[in-house]
């Protein structure tokens, strides 16, 4: 059981984090709380179930075990010290713990495909469209590792444990895994399932990216379950044009027939089909990869333009904290990734980066699937 003592802490979107690790799988326990100026009394026992942040549920009681224990989907926060429990649960909206727990109990859950841990890392949404869509056909909640990276104490350092695969969605970089992603995974414990499935969108080819997952799956210990390639629209636009509204949008409806069966193969833990290597995709996952990175990946090309309104999204939007805003404009740092995540979530587009982005159209998935 879980007890008053262990270091938990809220993580985003549906987590927890016990004495360091990150844990996602059904609990039953007990939790024996006691609150301020109470220890002198018989402990109250205090489950909280929290979603998207606010508290959704909760069940106290005396001594003894909760009739149930299911968390899934949903976080939860052990109290130790409250003032005023009634302003904990100020914003609640009820809801039928029992139920969750019967539904856990009947099987359905595990029907639909269990408890999978997904990690996603997006700069314009394609990563995060795949990750959801695949999440949606597993019945779980992708994890942002773009929101784990802004909060440094979960950006490294942390054990992530899960009973079923490790699923991570990642964008392409010069036909490779973003090293930001690499280094998330190579700097972070994962334990339980030792099994890791890996999804990179695109906007054409992965060249031999597989074979750095398998490296990289070798020094973590974790199984290399395969790689599967996802088309998305092409959004590298400090390089290459974004497609318009229309061509995004076909290219968005293929992907989501590709992400379902990936889905599938996930569910029943088989294996993605191995990606055919040439010796160009080795060229360009290997010493072109490395150019790339050397040369083109900085921010010094990007700057604001008099249209920019101070509104701050591209300091909100930048997943390494790397923007500042100084006299009311962007200032960007060192520390820049080029995931375009600053200049195309721009609202009033008064981003831009030297002269390749001007007059390209800002592509974000979001804005793609809006009707």
């Amino acid at each position: 059981p879980l007890r008053v003592g262990n270091n938990l802490r809220v993580v985003p979107q549906n987590h927890i984090k016990i004495d360091g690790r990150f844990v996602n799988r059904p609990y039953n326990f007990s939790l024996f709380i006691h609150f301020r100026g109470a220890e002198s009394s018989p402990p109250t026992l205090a489950l909280f179930f929290v979603r998207r942040g606010k508290i959704t549920a909760k069940s106290t009681g005396g001594r003894g075990n909760l009739p149930y224990g299911w968390i899934d989907k949903s976080q939860f926060v052990i109290l130790n010290e409250v003032k005023d429990l009634n302003n904990c649960n100020q914003n609640a909206v009820k809801r039928d713990s029992s139920a969750v727990a019967a539904e856990w109990q009947s099987g359905e859950r595990n029907k639909r495909g269990g408890m999978f841990m997904i990690f996603y890392f997006t700069g314009t949404g394609n990563s995060r469209f795949a990750a959801e869509t695949v999440g949606k056909a597993l019945a779980e909640t992708p994890i942002s590792v773009n929101d784990l990276m802004r909060d440094t104490a979960c950006a490294t350092g942390g054990e992530y444990v899960s009973e079923t695969p490790f699923v991570f969605v990642s964008p392409t970089y010069a036909w490779r895994l973003p090293r930001v992603m690499e280094k998330f995974v190579r700097e972070n414990t994962f334990s339980g399932s030792r099994d890791a499935y890996f999804l990179m969108t695109c906007g054409d080819s992965i060249g031999a990216a597989g074979q750095y997952l398998q490296a990289l799956c070798r020094e973590k210990g974790l199984n290399f379950r395969g790689v599967q390639k996802i088309v998305m629209p092409e959004n590298y636009i400090a390089m290459f044009s974004a497609p318009e509204k229309a061509e995004a949008q076909k290219i968005i409806a293929n992907a989501e027939s590709v992400l379902k069966t990936a889905a599938e193969t996930i569910r029943t833990r088989a294996d993605f089909p191995a990606q055919k290597i040439g010796a160009f995709d080795r060229l360009y996952s290997g010493a072109v990869n490395t150019v790339f990175y050397k040369l083109f990946v900085s921010a010094k090309g990007f700057y604001a333009t008099d249209a920019c309104v101070s509104c701050g999204q591209c300091v909100k939007n930048c997943p390494l904290n790397n923007i500042k805003l100084h006299n009311g404009k962007p200032v960007w740092g060192a520390d820049c990734t080029h995931c375009m995540a600053c200049i195309c979530h721009c609202p009033k587009e008064a981003i831009e980066y030297k002269n390749k982005s001007k007059g390209q159209p800002r592509y974000t998935a979001e804005k793609t699937l809006k009707k």
